[in-house]
């Protein structure tokens, strides 16, 4: 009987948690995406200075979310017929690795930047790597759409031969594609310092270095 008893205040702790998950993806996922991709100037900044309580807890939602994004993609670039030559599990925990470290180190950098020029809020600054999740996770969507509709065998060989300008002018439309969700990566980091009163002229050249920078480190620690 002590055992139970113990035990029951647990379940009881973790309906909360279920709850707020449940209602963040029906009621807050779509209206932060829209926001981000629709609204990316007054939209992306309210979203810094309107916080919610449970702020925290929704970034790590975010940041999950964007790591199995990028799991399920990464797997689903490889063609099914060289999956069993790929150590795909291993290739899909350094793409959700990837995510996640990625993540962190912008909203680090975001840290670093509101320590010296803003108003930094340690609690809530996860969210400015959780919403860059957004676009970096539709940037992993992109490749994706691009792997099938354009990398079939036939140009695979021409590549191979050193045809890369058909390819190149094949693809326009995704690198267009990806360099609009970059762009919103830049936006994204650039809103957070405003929010937190770093100068605009300031937050503009460092929110790019900020996003390559966590991109260059990245590819350091994971790769």
């Amino acid at each position: 009987m002590e055992n139970e008893e113990a035990i029951t205040p647990l379940k009881a702790a973790a309906a909360p948690i279920g709850d707020e998950i449940k209602n963040f993806y029906k009621k807050d996922v779509l209206s932060i995406i829209k926001k981000v991709f629709f609204q990316p100037l007054d939209g992306t900044y309210l979203l810094f200075t309107n916080k919610s309580e449970s702020i925290f807890r929704q970034s790590l939602i975010l940041l999950f979310s964007s790591a199995l994004i990028s799991m399920i993609f990464f797997l689903l670039i490889i063609p099914s017929e060289m999956r069993e030559y790929f150590p795909w599990f291993s290739l899909m925990m350094r793409a959700a690795a990837f995510t996640l470290v990625f993540l962190f180190l912008v909203s680090v950098f975001s840290f670093g930047i509101k320590l010296l020029s803003g108003k930094p809020d340690f609690k809530s600054e996860l969210m400015t790597g959780a919403l860059v999740g957004i676009p970096f996770s539709a940037t992993v969507i992109l490749l994706f759409l691009f792997s099938k509709l354009m990398l079939n065998e036939n140009a695979i060989s021409n590549v191979m031969l050193g045809g890369y300008m058909e390819l190149i002018s094949k693809s326009g439309i995704f690198l267009l594609f990806i360099l609009y969700t970059q762009l919103l990566s830049f936006n994204i980091l650039l809103q957070s310092l405003r929010s937190s009163g770093t100068k605009d002229t300031l937050a503009w050249y460092l929110s790019p270095v900020g996003i390559f920078l966590a991109y260059y480190i990245t590819i350091k620690i994971v790769i």
